[in-house]
């Protein structure tokens, strides 16, 4: 993992730490059904961890880091995503 997904995944806090459900907080993102650290599997490139939304609305981008293929950003609407 590079240092930069490394500094991005432990801004988002400890796995299990609860976060006030403010939407203020920056830990928790919401972005309709994209929320930060979100985990995600598409057909292509492995399972990968949402760092990034940018713009709300049908011209959502993503920034997903995924395990085989480092940073992708991508157009929610094209982006052929599940949950994992």
């Amino acid at each position: 993992m590079t240092e930069t997904v490394a500094n991005a995944l432990n801004r988002a806090g400890p796995r299990g730490a609860t976060h006030a459900a403010s939407k203020t907080s920056p830990y928790r993102k919401r972005a309709g059904k994209w929320t930060m650290g979100t985990r995600v599997k598409p057909d292509k490139c492995g399972y990968g961890t949402l760092l990034r939304t940018e713009i709300d609305g049908e011209d959502m981008k993503l920034t997903v880091s995924f395990i085989n293929h480092g940073l992708k950003k991508m157009i929610a609407k094209y982006a052929e995503l599940e949950l994992a």
